[in-house]
């Protein structure tokens, strides 16, 4: 911070450019890209991410943002989210909540998949979203990744190796009833073939939860009886016999 004259306050904020990756002064406290041809890659690359909404009103949402996180070493970068799948920065992921909002009944519920590293910008979208934190506990899903043989696997992190991955449930109004109270909180499955894939066994115990309402899943991957689905990457859902 520097003063000026004693009258005015300067705040220095140094920030990182979302399209380029470089450092910039910001002029604007809201400001994500450091010049007018980065503002327009990233304008053009989130055209490309968000195909038009679909019509309806739903009840259930389940969301996997599609968040970047960034490491110290270029190994470290190679396991990254924005190195295998388009990945969306704040100010767009709560303007597309805007657009979502009036999407959702006035009585719903949202699950959230959790991104460890990015948990504390969860809120601001989830808010722009319509939506807020359960009162009765919001911990929904823990996915416990396991090998081929049912054995805990071990994958990468900074500090712990990390095993898990966790759905947090959010509500609207008076969210939606529970009409099934047996759903287990820990589900074991293996990892998927696409990256950042979730098990569909969350799925399963969303609908045995809430029945049969009107559903929604965000950046899906997978099509889904059942669901509404909408994302860039989707693929044929998977049918077995």
């Amino acid at each position: 911070m520097r003063v000026v004259s004693q009258i005015c306050i300067i705040w220095d904020k140094r920030l990182v450019c979302t399209n380029c990756r470089k450092t910039f002064e910001a002029i604007r406290g809201d400001a994500v890209t450091c010049s007018p041809a980065c503002r327009k890659a990233r304008e053009r690359r989130l055209r490309t991410q968000t195909p038009s909404l679909p019509t309806g009103t739903f009840d259930l949402l389940l969301v996997d943002l599609p968040l970047a996180w960034h490491g110290f070493s270029a190994k470290g970068e190679g396991r990254s989210p924005q190195r295998h799948y388009d990945t969306m920065d704040i100010p767009a992921l709560c303007r597309l909540g805007q657009k979502v909002k009036p999407l959702v009944a006035n009585d719903a519920v949202a699950a959230f998949w959790v991104y460890g590293p990015r948990l504390f910008d969860l809120p601001t979208v989830m808010k722009a979203f319509g939506f807020e934190y359960s009162g009765e506990g919001f911990e929904c899903f823990d996915w416990i990744k396991v090998t081929n043989d049912g054995r805990p696997r071990m994958v990468n992190g900074k500090i712990t190796r990390k095993g898990k991955e966790t759905v947090l449930l959010t509500k609207r109004g008076k969210g939606l009833k529970i009409v099934d109270h047996s759903v287990r909180q820990v589900i074991f499955a293996t990892l998927g073939k696409l990256h950042s894939e979730k098990p569909q066994q969350v799925h399963e115990g969303l609908e045995r939860l809430y029945g049969n309402v009107r559903r929604l899943e965000l950046f899906a991957r997978r099509e889904r009886a059942g669901w509404t689905t909408w994302g860039k990457d989707i693929t044929p859902e998977i049918t077995t016999h």
